[in-house]
């Protein structure tokens, strides 16, 4: 048969009928129209694939939505793989149910039309395998989610790889809703979820009470993804959320209910760039994280690694801050369930070009999620801070448990502002650190070696750290008011130093005048007293410190009056090694006899003052 006579020189869209099959020029060739009722799949001039989208539809920059849902239908039904090159094809909201799967591959791009909303083309109950092969899912700024793949009705488990050259791009909620947008959204039961493509651009800025996120690999009730797997190539980037809820906007939420055994893999080689929350939030208890570049050079952020539920490791990430700061760079949390997987973050480099408005606080943040989440088996390796500054190294919140153990060795940083270790308690009591640090540096000799702050650290195995002081459990009290009439006719006065000036025992009460040792060992006790009032009558002064044991430890004994400044005025200082255990009780008294109850303690530029230091 021959061909028919075409018109010479077309214009896209110009049509030419031939019986009763009508054609369309699409600036390449000419194709023919299926009918209305898409009962039928024309063949165009030249043979295309059986799978191939220009079967069906154009991408002439009109609607074609319908047409591009006649060839899902077509590939679905006849277990066809999808091809999809060149053109442009808008649609607004497609969903189809993909149970034995579909494989879409080709340069295409699907791009949204129509008025805001939340979808724009999902595929649910994905018992089979997705392949997703280059493709592009615009969501053209009025879509929250350009693409997702769900099978949360169902325990048998699909796959899903996304591969790369495929790409998310333009997600964002301009909705009313609280609904979270994301580049790409995977929820469900899957055993194995793999993504090498590229998102960029995800915005929720506009919808208060929504959330941000690149991937989201999601879960519902008893569906979960099983592993999921973040490749080489992969690139993700560019997701804000300037509402009130800046902690969700993450480049990465991997997501599992803590009963399960579920794993995160980031690939070396993948790239996360300027996602403003987060970069990558692991609520999995199984990560291995190697070799990713991450780069910050818009918005201040809270963590660029976030392992939720602890567990892994967190190896060799490269980490650039150009003029902005985030709270954590790598955080840990421990929880309860699961049972305190080991966690170990090792070779991490974060490298500051330019200082943010305000410095970084720590590189590792090591949290406990309840006061019964013991911290066990965390390790901080060979981790460094160049080019700028970090309030700690390391900062750990710890929960009312005595034998939590977090190993810092080999970590470098130039500047550190505050201390080498930060420590805080969880919620409340005396929460206890032991701590085994060794062969730390600092290129610039931070203030401290340990901040302690309402928790008491020990024991601590301190050793090879190079500009870094050593840490000693230590106290400075003294007593801001003058403490009036309280002995000189023998009376025991215990003495309240009122006004804390360093514990970093977090064992001393202001309000009762009692210290707590905080470890078993010995202790260096230092108290001297400015007294006001001795009299020709004083006979005997005596300093002691009180035992819980009822032992006293007299530190000072002599006869006052005749080595009494003018205006009986008296400065006595005793010093003693006291060994203590931990829990020990100790407070400092004063004793003088012969004379009437008028002797004062004064308090004028810390001159009544105890010091207190672990030798």
């Amino acid at each position: 048969m021959s061909l028919p006579n075409y018109p010479a020189s077309p214009s896209i869209g110009d049509t030419f009928t031939v019986g009763i099959v009508t054609f369309r020029w699409d600036g390449d060739k000419w194709k023919s129209l299926a009918p209305a009722n898409h009962e039928a799949r024309l063949v165009d001039l030249e043979e295309y694939h059986a799978g191939d989208i220009r079967n069906f539809a154009i991408g002439d920059g009109s609607d074609e939505t319908t047409q591009v849902s006649t060839w899902l239908d077509y590939l679905i039904a006849n277990n066809v793989e999808g091809i999809a090159n060149d053109n442009t094809f808008l649609i607004n909201t497609i969903s189809k149910v993909v149970a034995s799967g579909v494989t879409l591959r080709g340069n295409a791009t699907f791009k949204a039309t129509g008025s805001s909303r939340l979808n724009m083309l999902s595929l649910t109950g994905a018992t089979g395998a997705v392949v997703i092969d280059g493709p592009t899912f615009d969501g053209n700024n009025t879509v929250a989610r350009p693409f997702e793949i769900k099978n949360n009705t169902s325990l048998t488990k699909g796959t899903v790889n996304i591969k790369d050259g495929t790409r998310f791009i333009n997600a964002k909620n301009v909705s009313p809703a609280t609904e979270n947008a994301s580049g790409c959204r995977i929820q469900g039961s899957f055993s194995d979820v793999v993504f090498d493509g590229m998102i960029d651009g995800v915005d929720n800025s506009l919808v208060t009470g929504a959330v941000s996120v690149g991937l989201w690999v999601d879960w519902t009730t008893i569906y979960f993804v099983d592993r999921t797997i973040i490749g080489p190539n992969s690139k993700i980037k560019n997701v804000k959320n300037d509402n009130t809820i800046l902690g969700d906007a993450d480049g990465v939420q991997c997501l599992a209910p803590t009963t399960e055994e579920s794993t995160l893999t980031v690939s070396s080689g993948a790239y996360f760039e300027n996602n403003k929350g987060r970069q990558i939030k692991s609520q999995v208890t199984n990560n291995t994280i190697s070799d990713p570049f991450i780069k910050r050079t818009a918005y201040d952020g809270l963590v660029e690694i976030d392992l939720q539920y602890s567990g892994g490791t967190v190896r060799g990430a490269k980490i650039i801050h150009d003029g902005v700061r985030v709270d954590s760079v790598i955080g840990v949390t421990v929880r309860d369930t699961p049972d305190n997987p080991e966690c170990t973050i090792k070779g991490n480099r974060l490298t500051i070009v330019s200082a943010g408005a305000t410095d970084t606080r720590e590189m590792v943040a090591i949290s406990a999620a309840s006061d019964t989440a013991r911290l066990q088996g965390v390790n901080v390796d060979d981790n460094k801070v160049i080019g700028g500054t970090v309030d700690y190294m390391a900062r750990v919140r710890i929960p009312d448990i005595a034998d939590n153990l977090v190993n810092f060795n080999g970590n470098w940083a130039e500047t550190i502002n505050t201390a080498f270790i930060g420590t805080f308690r969880y919620d409340a009591g005396t929460p206890h650190l032991n701590v085994n640090a060794a062969n730390n540096s600092c290129a610039n000799i931070p203030p401290s070696a340990v901040e302690l702050s309402t928790t008491t650290v020990g024991p601590i195995t301190w050793s090879g750290n190079l500009n870094i002081p050593d840490y000693r459990a230590a106290l400075f009290a003294y007593a801001s008011t003058t403490l009036t009439n309280l002995t000189g006719d023998g009376t025991t006065a215990n003495i309240l130093f009122d006004t804390v000036r360093d514990d970093f025992t977090n064992g001393y009460n202001a309000g009762n005048g009692t210290w707590t040792a905080p470890v078993d060992g010995d202790y260096r006790l230092t108290i001297q007293l400015a007294l006001l009032g001795i009299l020709a009558a004083n006979d005997d002064c005596r300093l002691v410190m009180s035992h819980p044991s009822g032992q006293l430890n007299v530190l000072v004994d002599l006869n006052p009056f005749p080595i009494v400044t003018s205006g009986g005025r008296l400065v006595i200082k005793g010093s003693a090694i006291v060994n203590a255990a931990k829990g020990d009780l100790v407070r400092a008294q004063l004793i003088i006899s012969g004379g009437t109850l008028v002797v004062d303690v004064e308090a004028i530029e810390q001159s009544s003052f105890i010091s207190i230091e672990k030798i």
